[in-house]
């Protein structure tokens, strides 16, 4: 039966591909928004594995100070990162769209820049505010 495994993914395809010709989607997009959720979504439910590197000084503040329960925090800030990521996703699909057709792609680029200018520099500040650890303020 291992045989028949290309066979089947050949079939899948084409009918999927079917599917978004007759709703005017792009296969592509599509595919990229599933991958893009099940990994997502996995990195969200796996809060030990993420490690992300912004806003982890912030959420270990929550965790000290508010006496919040620490499962619920992971998950309020996994929620704040895969939204970024997400955001990010879509935004570089529609540079790279733009690109493709011959548009003004340096437009729509600025916009996520400056979203990833703005989480950076609110998560430096937060750390500021919070305390790293590392300054005269975190001893």
């Amino acid at each position: 039966m291992g045989y028949l495994f290309p066979l089947h993914l050949w079939k899948g395809y084409k009918a999927c591909d079917k599917f978004c010709r007759k709703h005017g989607w792009s296969f592509a997009l599509l595919l990229g928004l599933v991958i893009g959720s099940v990994l997502g979504g996995s990195l969200l439910f796996n809060a030990d594995a993420a490690q992300a590197a912004f806003f982890s000084t912030t959420e270990q503040w929550m965790n000290s100070s508010m006496k919040m329960n620490a499962e619920m925090t992971k998950l309020i800030f996994n929620v704040l990162r895969l939204s970024f990521v997400i955001y990010l996703g879509i935004a570089l699909v529609k540079v790279i769209q733009s690109a493709r057709d011959g548009e003004d792609w340096q437009t729509l680029a600025r916009t996520p820049a400056i979203v990833v200018v703005t989480v950076f520099l609110g998560d430096a500040l937060a750390e500021m505010i919070t305390g790293s650890g590392t300054g005269a303020g975190g001893q």
